[in-house]
Formats: C-alpha cells, sequence, structure tokens
C-alpha cells in the first residue's frame, strides 16, 4: 500500500529488531528496514482517532530510533488516517533549534477504485475506507466481497480475510452492511450447518415432522443459496466449491431457474449453430 499510494518503489519490507521503551507506555505500529543493510527505516502508524499531540509522538519516536540505531541513514515515518471524523492533526513541529516533520496519509484522499484494483487483495479490502465518491457503501463492500470469493483460495485463508473486511467496516460504522451481504451471498460461511439458508430449511423441514420434508427444506435452501450467488456474478465452480456440491448439479439449478426468455434465447443460439 506504501508504494502503490505514495509512488514509492520500496523492493522489501523487512521487521525491524527495534522496539520504543514500554516504560513511555507506547508501541509503534510498524518499523521497516527498506533499504539495504538496514540503512534505512520506515515507519507506519495506522490512527483511528484524532491525536492533537500526534507530532509530538513521531518525533519521541524518531528521536528513539536514531538513538537506538545511530548508523542508520534516515527514517521515513508515516501515519495512516483511518478514522471517520475529518483528519485535523499536525504533520510538523516547529519549536526554536527543533524543525522535524512526518507525513499523514488520508484514505479518504484517495477513490475506493484505486485500493480496489490494486494487485495485491489485501489492499483492496481498504476501498471501504477511501472516498466512495458516488458508490454506496454496500455496492463497494460488495465488489470487495466479490473479488474476495473469486481470489482467495481456501476456506481458512478467505474466512480470515472476511474477519479483517469486518474489523475494518468498523471504523466507518459499515459493519452492518458487511452482515447483510454476508447473509445475502451464502459464500460467507464455511461451516454449512451455520450458514442461515442451511438453518432455515433444516428448520422449514423440522415443521414438517417428517425426514422427506426435511430433506425438501434443505434442498430448498441449497438451491437459493446457489441462486443467490450466481446472481452475484460468483462463477459454477466456486459456487459448487463454497457449498460442497457437485457442480454439475449447480449448473442443473441454474439451468432449471433461468427465466424462459433466456431459456428460448439459449435454445435459438444452439440451433443457429
Amino acid at each position: 500500500m506504501v508504494n502503490e499510494l505514495l509512488g514509492t518503489d520500496y523492493e522489501s519490507f523487512t521487521p525491524a529488531s527495534v522496539e520504543i521503551p514500554t516504560t513511555l507506555n507506547k508501541k509503534s505500529d510498524l518499523i521497516f528496514e527498506t533499504g539495504p543493510n538496514g540503512k534505512q527505516l520506515l515507519h507506519v502508524e495506522f490512527q483511528t482517532s484524532n491525536d492533537p499531540v500526534m507530532h509530538h509522538r513521531m518525533h519521541l519516536y524518531a528521536a528513539l530510533l536514531y538513538y537506538q540505531r545511530p548508523a542508520i541513514d534516515s527514517i521515513k515515518q508515516l501515519v495512516f488516517y483511518v478514522g471517520d471524523a475529518k483528519m485535523r492533526m499536525k504533520a510538523s513541529l516547529e519549536k526554536p533549534g527543533l524543525s522535524f516533520g512526518y507525513q499523514i496519509v488520508d484514505l479518504r484522499d484517495f477513490s475506493y477504485q484505486k485500493f480496489l484494483e490494486s494487485r495485491h487483495i489485501e489492499v483492496a479490502l481498504f476501498a471501504l475506507l477511501a472516498d466512495l465518491q458516488s458508490e454506496t457503501p454496500a455496492s463497494v463492500i460488495r465488489r470487495i466481497a466479490m473479488r474476495l470469493a473469486s481470489e482467495v483460495h481456501g476456506r481458512e485463508r478467505l474466512a480470515s480475510f472476511l474477519v479483517d473486511l469486518e474489523i475494518l467496516a468498523q471504523l466507518r460504522n459499515f459493519e452492518t452492511i458487511v452482515q447483510e451481504i454476508r447473509r445475502d451471498i451464502a459464500m460467507f460461511e464455511f461451516d454449512i450447518t451455520k450458514v442461515s439458508l442451511f438453518r432455515e430449511a433444516t428448520e422449514a423441514g423440522e415443521k414438517l415432522g417428517m425426514e422427506r420434508g426435511m430433506e425438501k427444506g434443505m434442498e430448498k435452501g441449497m438451491e437459493k443459496a446457489v441462486l443467490t450467488m450466481n446472481k452475484n456474478g460468483l462463477p459454477t465452480h466456486q459456487i459448487a466449491q463454497m457449498l460442497d456440491l457437485p457442480e454439475a448439479g449447480v449448473q442443473r439449478i441454474i439451468d432449471e431457474n433461468m427465466p424462459k426468455k433466456a431459456k428460448a434465447s439459449v435454445k435459438k443460439t444452439t440451433r443457429k449453430k
């Protein structure tokens, strides 16, 4: 994200073995060695609210880093502001005999598209904290979710990304939207017994009081999940993987529920061929 937003070309980010003394009750977020031989440090902070003494904090961090690493050539300091209120922090400290500055990056200074179109899926998550322009939060979050579903492989890894998305959503009070999208698109739940559609289907079956009725209700729930995911642009193979169903079975459900006009169009195209 540093390279993409700021136009820098750091080739690597190696965690630096330096710490701010704990007696100050302050712990820096991220410190990286970004140059050869550890001669350049990159110090990154994520700030969720306006700290009126942020410029003093950053100056203190810089002084302590130079103290611990007297041989370093330079320290670049960045504060990524991800708060909901308008950013009001100072990025410099001027006193007699002292001139200090660092860089504040407000994510809302960038279009959500810059994040969403990043080649790094981790960066795409931050789209919901950027300038949404004319888009609704739900629209942007849904696009992030669809990209996650199509590019992140493995249930545990995808689940981890979704947890990150919900945490970031809390910074803008968007968590309710994320939860609604998770209910709408069955791909967000990986334990099938916890899928809301599955529970609804099971309850419907139990109300019938018959094993056959229960199975029928579960089938209906699965069918609804398949159609919802298909409507939101998820490919057949991905739906099959998420719901643990045969790909042929998923395609059959989609075909059987295709509108009559669409079916007629497909048949007409096939006859022409």
